[in-house]
């Protein structure tokens, strides 16, 4: 989904007038969007988005959309516990393929 949204969004950033190249900052706005929604934003990156979403609505309203579908599909998920012999299988079975 992820995958999906980002593409939606590099062709809907696009210049007015040269529509096959997206400018600069919303290109870098791209980069940071998913590292800041997911908490792993550095503090000078997370700065500069906050800095070009103030002026610039299509990145703004894409972050807010990005930012509600996470915030429903957190209200839809269901945790439960896992088996730790299920967790130390999935580990052996990773450094196996590693």
């Amino acid at each position: 989904m992820a995958i999906m949204f980002t593409n939606w969004l590099k062709n809907t950033l696009r210049h007015k007038e040269n529509t096959t190249e997206m400018c600069q900052e919303s290109k870098k706005c791209l980069e940071i969007l998913e590292l800041l929604l997911d908490g792993e934003a550095a503090p000078e990156q997370a700065e500069f988005f906050h800095a070009h979403i103030e002026n610039c609505m299509p990145c703004y309203k894409h972050y807010n959309l990005e930012k509600k579908i996470r915030e429903i599909l957190q209200t839809k998920i269901e945790r439960r516990a896992v088996p730790n012999d299920l967790v130390e299988s999935i580990k052996i079975k990773i450094k196996e393929t590693a």
